[in-house]
């Protein structure tokens, strides 16, 4: 909101990061404007730098846009000589809210630690690409002829609105746009949703404007309208890359005891890093047996069968991810899966992709995020000293970070910022909520994660003798707004491929069969 002249002005931005809505994330990164010696403020907010007018009022509200998304809890920033400075938020001692299954008792960090951030202004715009989720309306009441409050539209280059509600009567949905920032508006287009009904529109590259805002023809006790923004991902796929058996890895630890030092245990052997990055053997055998102990990762915690990998909640809920590199289907040893990286967000390593993901209370696995697919086995991973450290890589090329080899040459650990991950590979997949399936009549799958990946492609098909209904609904919100997206007719012994539109988002899938069969639903993500 902009107070202006005594006025308060509302205006709606999307959010890249679902991370910062839990009891904490208020508090943990503040919406935060400075002037860093650029055209335009810097602005943090949900996960994305922005760029903010520096003459931003309400007669003069254009100008806003994404730079990059980001991974790392930023509490604030300067310039400073040649370099942007942020402090950040790396490593508590107390997770909070943040415990899960597939984390496992796992011991904290012997120390809570932090530490500056020094980037050269360029890198703001190379981070993840931007991403933009947000409602202007989410199941609300709606007047007719009424508009609705801006909400940005400009800077993204894909751009798609979902539309629902719940009246016994199709409304006629108008859209409005202030091109110049200067509260004038003027029609834009109609779209019209059928009774009960769902609707999805792309915007095209010629319709631009600073902000959108929507009115009914009719009132509705419910309606939806939800937002979905990209640019464009340029990244490439991560290159194959040498595999390694996962017994080449050890445990890593940020030791405690006013040391500051960061341990690695293997089964035979103990390894101490210190502050000049100096990876030395210790000869303290209670110690690692007590890391061995203390930070082995879980067994069991995550499925994987024909069709995707499965992501068990602590509800019991099934949630589906696509799978990357088949080697991920043979490693025997478990591996670690997910460790909090940032104060009260956790990574993911799923199949060789790294996700972020949000603690419980911030929505959890329902809100989470590809990063990037890899293509690395990698053993075990933590945050030390505000960075992240990987351990079990082979020595091969990676696009950032550096490596760090023991004393004595018999281990290797990798060092960067949660944030270079993004640069490890565009995010990858195939899978699906069902492979030869069994499936009951009108029976929906589990979701199957459909946000933040570029191409999508869907491929339906079954065994029956005669034409098969398939419904497809998506999960508009994450947190269970599902609305029908299509009905397929899937001819005996001829699979339909279904593209998505360019740009198209929502944050899950699942596939509902109309009468019982053996059925496949996959997608292909490139």
């Amino acid at each position: 909101m902009l107070l202006d002249n005594g006025t308060w002005h509302s205006y709606r931005l999307p959010k890249a990061s679902h991370c910062y809505d839990g009891a904490h994330g208020w508090n943990t990164e503040w919406p935060r404007i400075r002037d860093i010696g650029e055209t335009s403020l810097l602005m943090t907010m949900h996960g994305m730098f922005w760029r903010f007018p520096k003459t931003f009022s309400a007669a003069n509200s254009t100008g806003i846009a994404p730079r990059s998304s980001y991974i790392r809890v930023i509490g604030d920033f300067t310039r400073w000589q040649d370099k942007i400075v942020l402090g950040c938020d790396d490593t508590a001692t107390n997770e909070f809210f943040n415990t899960r299954l597939v984390k496992g008792k796992i011991a904290g960090p012997g120390q809570s630690q932090s530490n500056l951030w020094f980037l050269p202004p360029s890198r703001l715009d190379q981070f993840g690409p931007p991403i933009g989720r947000g409602a202007i309306w989410i199941n609300d009441p709606i007047k007719a002829n009424t508009a609705s409050e801006p909400f940005l539209f400009s800077g993204f280059d894909q751009r798609t609105l979902h539309l629902a509600h719940n009246s016994s009567e199709e409304l006629t949905f108008t859209f409005e746009i202030d091109k110049a920032g200067n509260n004038v508006w003027t029609r834009l287009r109609d779209i019209k949703v059928p009774a009960n009904g769902y609707a999805h529109t792309a915007f095209t590259p010629t319709e631009k404007a600073a902000w959108v805002r929507i009115k009914s023809d009719k009132a509705a006790s419910k309606a939806t309208a939800f937002l979905q923004f990209a640019n464009t991902d340029q990244r490439q796929p991560a290159p194959p890359r040498p595999k390694r058996t996962p017994a080449a890895g050890g445990l890593i630890w940020a030791r405690g005891e006013k040391r500051g030092t960061l341990l690695l245990a293997t089964s035979q052997e103990l390894y101490e890093l210190d502050a000049t990055l100096a990876l030395k053997p210790l000869n303290e055998p209670k110690l690692r047996d007590w890391m061995q102990a203390n930070l082995a990762p879980p067994k069991g915690v995550i499925e994987i069968d024909a069709a995707s990998v499965i992501y068990i909640d602590e509800a019991n809920k099934r949630w589906r991810l696509p799978k990357g590199d088949p080697v991920f289907n043979t490693l025997d040893v478990p591996v670690r899966i997910a460790r909090e990286v940032s104060t009260e967000r956790d990574l993911l390593n799923l199949h060789g992709t790294f996700y972020e993901l949000p603690s419980n209370n911030a929505g959890g696995i329902a809100m989470v995020r590809p990063i990037s697919t890899h293509n690395l086995s990698i053993y075990d991973f933590c945050s030390w000293r505000g960075l992240t450290v990987l351990s079990g890589l082979p020595q091969t090329a990676l696009p950032a970070g550096e490596f760090i080899t023991s004393k004595d040459g018999k281990q290797r650990l990798w060092l960067g910022a949660s944030d270079d991950l993004w640069q490890f590979g565009k995010p990858l997949g195939q899978g699906g909520p069902w492979s030869n399936t069994s499936v009951q009549a009108n029976v929906p799958s589990d979701p199957y994660l459909l946000t933040g990946y570029d191409q999508k492609v869907l491929t339906l098909s079954h065994a029956a003798p005669t034409t098969l209904k398939i419904q497809i609904e998506i999960d508009l919100t994450g947190f269970g707004l599902w609305v029908t997206y299509e009905t397929f007719n899937i001819a005996a012994g001829k699979p339909t491929i279904h593209r998505f539109p360019a740009g198209f988002n929502a944050y899950w899938l699942r596939a509902t069969a109309l009468a019982d069969a053996t059925a496949t639903a996959q997608l292909t993500y490139s």
